[in-house]
């Protein structure tokens, strides 16, 4: 039988003792500066709400800032309530709970800066987070100034190039000669050319993929999950070896007639998403069957994960994607977080991949919300040489063959 548990909130929505964790946390999770704690027995509850407990140490919430980057309404919310009303109804917002409100400002500049929106945060919303009565005109013409001061064109008239490792290491340049130089036979760098410092420095940034959570929040999730989940199913979730699936694309291109293309995907032996595919359209190179082939697992990946969240899969595979396609690799990591719809229009041929990058960014943001139960798990494309006797690209590279001597019969 276990053990009878008090929960005195001192400080909080509603103050008293809980019997449970559920009713406690209504009253303090989200609660700016929330005073809690855990008791054996009710005469020590009480006498932490009541003040007598001298030698009893504090559970004191931390100071929670919720920054909503994209939904109804911009802003940071200093609780879950306000931040929840901003995002309601929309399936494409972009928000996440910080400890400090210099984080939670920082996220949304990212944010605007690589939608390519004015550097600026709507004042009254950090108003409100910093819970102050109101912000005079003098304070709005000062950080204003300030922006002005950090905007995004260099006075010096540069250029700076950002060059991005696979080992995670960065660094700016700003000659092209310094770019080539520092990218010149590495594999799986990344570049881009900036006239403005802030870009540059932006791009260079870890993704926010790659930033871990709080040790609160992680316990938290842990908590959260346990009410609906045995040890036993977390344990079995956090050591789930990944599941790797292998594509690949394939083009023939013909001095004579039409070209063929398709594309495979490998899941592993017998899986029954494994495919053979033509493309009803003839290309002129292999980039649309590579991309193609992506497109494919992604779909299957987004459909285990609305499973997942529906309850109706138990244990969620760990996805990793191997393709030697290092163009796309390359587009889902670095280059379409900083694409306008005019760089997708450039691609009209491939008029799917809009819907590639956005699905590839759900599914690695649902491993990384969800990173405490998946045991920090990264859903990433890693590259692989092609040819080389990996057993698994060899498959697909078999099955795209497949699908394109199907493409025209």
């Amino acid at each position: 039988m276990a053990k009878a548990a008090f929960y005195a909130v001192k400080d909080g929505r509603k103050t008293g003792i809980f019997h449970n964790w559920n009713d406690c946390k209504e009253q303090v999770i989200g609660y700016a500066g929330a005073v809690y704690k855990k008791f054996p027995s009710e005469t020590e509850a009480k006498s932490f709400i009541n003040g007598d407990g001298s030698n009893i140490t504090i559970k004191k919430g931390k100071q929670i800032f919720y920054a909503v980057a994209s939904g109804h309404k911009q802003g940071i919310y200093n609780n879950w309530s306000a931040c929840s009303e901003q995002i309601k109804g929309l399936d494409d917002c972009k928000y996440r709970k910080f400890y400090s409100l210099k984080e939670a400002e920082n996220f949304i500049r990212r944010h605007n800066i690589k939608e390519g929106y004015k550097d600026d945060i709507d004042i009254n919303s950090l108003k409100r987070a910093r819970g102050e009565e109101d912000v005079n005109e003098t304070q709005n013409k000062a950080r204003k100034q300030e922006q002005e001061q950090e905007s995004n064109i260099d006075p010096s008239g540069d250029t700076f190039y950002g060059i991005k490792y696979k080992s995670g290491k960065s660094k700016i340049v700003k000659t092209w000669n310094e770019c080539r130089k520092a990218t010149s036979g590495i594999q799986g760098v990344t570049f881009k050319r900036f006239d403005n410092l802030m870009s540059a420095e932006f791009f260079t940034m870890p993704d926010e993929q790659d930033t871990p959570s709080s040790p609160t929040s992680k316990d938290n999730m842990t908590e959260l999950f346990l009410q609906k989940n045995s040890e036993a199913i977390l344990q079995r979730q956090k050591e789930l070896k990944p599941t790797v699936v292998f594509c690949d694309g394939s083009f023939i291109a013909s001095s004579y007639g039409k070209s063929k293309a398709g594309f495979g995907v490998y899941f592993g032996p017998g899986d029954y998403r494994n495919i053979a595919q033509p493309l009803k359209k003839e290309p002129k190179n292999s980039f649309i069957s590579e991309a193609k082939a992506i497109e494919y697992v992604l779909s299957h990946v987004m459909k285990d994960v609305e499973k997942y969240v529906s309850g109706e899969l138990e244990i969620m595979p760990k996805y990793s994607i191997s393709s030697d396609s290092e163009t796309m690799k390359n587009i889902l990591h670095s280059y379409a977080s900083h694409w306008t719809d005019k760089d997708y229009e450039k691609r009209s041929d491939l008029p799917e991949l809009k819907q590639i990058v956005e699905n590839f960014g759900k599914i690695r943001k649902f491993y990384h919300d969800n990173s405490p139960i998946f045991n920090d798990f990264k859903f990433e494309i890693t590259w692989v040489k092609g040819h080389v006797g990996i057993e698994g690209n060899e498959q697909a590279d078999q099955l795209a063959r497949e699908g394109a001597e199907k493409s025209i019969q």
